[in-house]
């Protein structure tokens, strides 16, 4: 049965109906498309504009790794140009397109700078990401593996100098209250036998006396058979040369001058008797206390005689031992006061200024702290106490065992610090050594500013090119003779030649400051000395410069300080030289069914 003309007009009526449907909803769809690759092209010209941007960094900054894009109308432009160049060519292309992304409507791009390399941030995290690549991590621990392997002999070295110390402090003690014993036994000596009365008090501050000094001999045997700090090829006994006075020594002292007291005592009594009795029976009396008063003088005359041997015997060893000691602490001291020039030939007229437009007031390392909003940890100088060679002695002791404290730990600290070695210039950076090494990574040492003497800026942050060179310089010469003295403290010939702890250790430091000199010069000529208690092992000026920062450049300083030379040796203000920036455009496509609207775009790009 076929339909009839109602029929076949209503099915027509409803394809059409059904075809219009579609055809509106294909144009819809269309426009959905059209407007979501509207936004997806806009998103690209906006990347593609943010990336035209910031390949244009500046040159100078590459050699210090250093990738940042200042923001000027003109570079805004050219990204707008190359953009929609791209457009262009692209809408050129013979091949189909479904759409033309021209077709859309294109604001101007809005460009926002986001980062720059005058926050610590950002300057830090471009300094790791280069530092990843050149210098592997091991560079930077390599020195501290060396002296890792030197931390036993330096620990016991640093203990056995304490000790020595403290034995010496107490030995002087003990000899100070034998002094005033003496003293007073001669006293004693001198009152025995008079016609004063009770030697009580005379006796009191004797045994005071012998009883300190008693004590502190006791101390002292203590300390000397107490298990010594022992190290390779260390000494197994500490001075076997210091007195020990046996415990009989005291005991006899004091019957000594116990029977002196007594005798004196008996003749104070006898003379007594002999004042009362009658007149014809004071011959005999008296005779009496004549026999007592020989009697006491003849044992005093040769209790003191005794004494006298020993304490004379004790004197001239005494006055021997401080004659070696002044010996050797002027050999030190004439050691500790040799002073180099071999820096002052870095130190111009010219670096003035440049120190001064640094850190002056107003200078480039106070604008980088300020707005990186950390305190001024700079002007560090060495803590060291070098009035006379015992306080030298303690305080390169002390040094040289922080410096062996340190560890190699992977820490950002580590890339930093070989980050400022091997992008600044440093005392012997242009030895024979070096330049094949670094020369690369430093430059053009021309354009540098502080040449020689830049990395010793940053790590020290004092206001000359002499001070901050001398810093060095002395923490140099320090570690040196401390290792030098730790090196000569536990040779076993050391303390079995030294009457006194003091002796022992003026001589160490006498030898280890002469040797610590000469280690100075040969690391200043640009070459390696070795490294005590460890065979085969040598350190350059480098690698003491890596030591010296791991103790003191942990802190933001060292940072602003690089940031305050970059500009200075580039002319470059690193807070205009952005890393990151913000781009905006609007787009509004043309479009059949649904009504346009403006739409922003927002990208940020980055390198």
């Amino acid at each position: 049965m076929f339909p009839t003309g109602n029929e076949r007009g209503g099915m027509t009526l409803f394809a059409l109906v059904t075809l219009s449907a579609l055809f509106i909803v294909a144009i819809v769809l269309a426009d959905v498309v059209r407007a979501r690759m509207t936004a997806m092209d806009a998103e690209g010209d906006a990347r593609r504009a943010g990336r035209t941007l910031l390949a244009s960094f500046e040159p100078s900054l590459l050699k210090y790794g250093l990738f940042g894009a200042s923001e000027s109308e003109s570079r805004t432009k050219s990204a707008e140009a190359v953009v929609a160049e791209t457009s262009r060519e692209q809408s050129k292309g013979s091949a189909f397109r479904f759409y033309d992304a021209s077709d859309g409507f294109r604001r101007n791009f809005a460009i926002e700078p986001l980062y720059h390399l005058g926050d610590h941030r950002v300057f830090r995290r471009q300094i790791l990401e280069r530092m990843k690549y050149i210098a592997p991590i091991e560079f930077g621990i390599e020195v501290t593996e060396k002296l890792f392997k030197a931390k036993p002999q330096i620990a016991a070295a640093k203990q056995y100098a304490e000790l020595s110390q403290q034995l010496q402090a107490i030995v002087n003690k003990r000899e100070a209250a034998l002094d005033r014993a003496w003293t007073t036994a001669q006293s004693l000596a001198g009152a025995a036998g008079g016609a004063g009365g009770s030697l009580q008090s005379l006796m009191n501050r004797l045994h005071e006396s012998l009883e300190e000094a008693e004590n502190a001999n006791r101390d002292v045997s203590k300390q000397l058979n107490a298990p010594a700090p022992r190290a390779p090829n260390g000494p197994e006994t500490m001075f076997p040369h210091v007195t020990v006075y046996p415990p009989d020594f005291f005991v006899t002292y004091r019957v000594g001058a116990g029977t002196v007291a007594s005798m004196h005592e008996a003749l104070a009594a006898a003379s007594a008797e002999a004042a009362a009795v009658p007149k014809e029976q004071a011959g005999a009396a008296f005779e009496r206390v004549e026999r007592f008063r020989e009697d006491l003088r003849r044992y005093v005359s040769e209790w003191l005689g005794a004494r006298r041997a020993f304490e004379t015997k004790r004197a001239q060893e005494g006055n021997e031992i401080r004659r070696l000691e002044a010996n050797q602490r002027q050999a030190a001291e004439t050691q500790l006061n040799r002073r180099r020039d071999n820096w002052k030939d870095l130190c111009t007229v010219e670096t003035t200024a440049d120190y001064l437009t640094l850190i002056g007031p107003d200078g480039l390392f106070e604008k980088y702290r300020a707005y990186n909003e950390h305190s001024a940890a700079g002007g560090i100088e060495p803590e060291l106490d070098a009035k006379d060679a015992e306080s030298f002695l303690t305080s390169a002791v002390r040094f040289t065992n922080a410096i062996g404290e340190l560890t190699g730990e992977l820490l950002d600290e580590t890339f930093a610090n070989e980050y400022a070695i091997m992008h600044f210039t440093y005392r012997t950076d242009d030895k024979p050594k070096y330049p094949v090494k670094i020369g690369t990574n430093i430059g053009d040492r021309a354009s540098h500013r502080l040449r020689g003497q830049e990395a010793e800026f940053i790590l020290y942050g004092l206001p000359s090119c002499h001070m901050n060179l001398t810093a060095m310089h002395t923490e140099l010469f320090v570690l040196r003779t401390g290792l030098r003295t730790m090196e000569e403290l536990l040779k076993p010939e050391t303390g079995a030649k030294a009457a006194t702890p003091w002796l022992a250790l003026l001589t160490a430091l006498a030898q280890g400051a002469k040797a610590a000199n000469d280690d100075v010069d040969v690391l200043l000529s640009g070459e390696a000395v070795e490294l005590p208690f460890v065979p085969g092992a040598t350190m350059d000026y480098r690698d003491h410069l890596r030591l010296f920062y791991l103790l003191h450049s942990r802190d933001e300083s060292t940072l602003s300080r690089m940031q305050a030379l970059i500009e200075l040796n580039t002319g470059i203000d690193l807070m205009r030289r952005y890393t990151a920036v913000r781009v905006r455009t609007e787009s509004a496509p043309s479009l059949s069914v649904i009504p346009a609207a403006r739409k922003e775009t927002e990208v940020v790009v980055s390198y």
